[in-house]
């Protein structure tokens, strides 16, 4: 018997991700993901003896699981997370379906199909295990805002500040005026706004889904109107490096930039700021900013291939691959012509 078959999942982790070399995100992904699963086994066990029967109450035990019980319950693993949160008077929300099957099976799943790959085990023990949903498999569907919920959304007391909205509207305004999703969002330093050919930009970085996200996206003009540069300022004096810092702080505390970016500042929108504006169609979440602004940009006439330069979509056309870029101007062109004007009443 070869040293790596008795070696644990964890360890069979590090040497995945030593030959594998995944973004650093993904690779803290990776470590979590055998973390969990070795607090489910309960004790260190070789990786060959792991079987399809461990892989099934591990997906099982995971629908059980709480949300970020790391931080609510902190010093738990998952089975005595699982046992608290069922003691609750009102148990908190526990993982969803697609949670659970595109991101922690997921990666055990690349983990043990690289050990089968490399003849640590014969074959693939989490192969096909999945949380069966209805329909097609997907969540909820996810669709722009009507102009009704935009007025909703910006008539709330949060928007009646007289000078700096504060972080979450501008978190809102952005998501709206850019289409950006919220992991880019989250990771806009000061410096990330700057002149290009005059035009006045938001340069999208840090740890994004994938090359076309790495972008220029022009600031829209209500957002220079409504005091984002002044915004700048004032965060530049108090030495902060990103525009909405607490999001950005939050995230990054929590190890894995990419995922803990998109959950705290979407999940209290999602779950406690739409439904306190009367929006309760769970089709509609943070990511409908995005959706709208796609949606806006369709309206106005916008070519489809300039519309995917601004919102960081990566062109499939038959064409797609002889389009290099897409000037600044061009892109502020087209997002000019987008005005929520109408329902946005906000005045400074």
């Amino acid at each position: 018997m070869r040293p790596e078959h008795q070696k644990t999942f964890l360890e069979i982790v590090a040497l995945a991700i030593e030959e594998k070399r995944p973004r650093p995100a993904t690779a803290n992904e990776f470590r979590v993901a055998g973390r969990m699963l070795a607090e489910h086994l309960g004790e260190p066990t070789p990786i060959y003896r792991i079987t399809k029967s461990d892989i099934i109450s591990y997906k099982r035990a995971l629908q059980e699981t709480p949300s970020n019980y790391v931080q609510r319950f902190p010093g738990s693993t998952i089975s005595e997370a699982i046992k608290a949160n069922k003691a609750r008077a009102a148990p908190f929300p526990t993982l969803e379906a697609s949670t659970i099957n595109n991101k922690w099976l997921a990666h055990i799943r690349s983990i043990f199909a690289w050990a089968a790959k490399n003849e640590i085990i014969p074959d693939n023990p989490a192969s096909n295990v999945h949380v069966d949903r209805s329909e097609d498999g997907k969540g909820p569907p996810r669709i722009p805002f009507s102009t009704s919920d935009l007025a909703k959304i910006f008539s709330t007391p949060l928007f009646a500040a007289s000078t700096d909205f504060g972080e979450r509207p501008w978190a809102i305004l952005i998501g709206l005026y850019t289409g950006m999703r919220a992991a880019e969002i989250a990771q806009l330093t000061i410096d990330a706004v700057r002149r290009e050919r005059g035009v006045l930009v938001f340069e999208v970085g840090g740890e994004l889904k994938n090359e076309a996200s790495r972008r220029l996206v022009p600031v829209h003009s209500t957002l220079i109107r409504l005091g984002l540069e002044q915004r700048i300022e004032r965060l530049k004096k108090s030495g902060k490096t990103h525009i909405l810092p607490d999001w950005h702080d939050r995230g990054k505390a929590q190890g894995d930039e990419a995922q803990s970016f998109s959950q705290h500042l979407p999940r209290w929108f999602n779950r406690t700021f739409l439904p306190s504006c009367g929006i309760t169609d769970k089709r509609k979440v943070f990511h409908s900013l995005r959706h709208s602004l796609k949606t806006a940009l369709s309206s106005a006439g916008v070519d489809r291939g300039l519309s995917d330069r601004i919102t960081g979509h990566e062109d499939s056309s038959a064409g797609g691959r002889y389009i290099h870029q897409a000037s600044v101007e061009a892109m502020r062109d087209a997002l000019e012509k987008v005005d929520f004007g109408d329902v946005i009443k906000l005045t400074r």
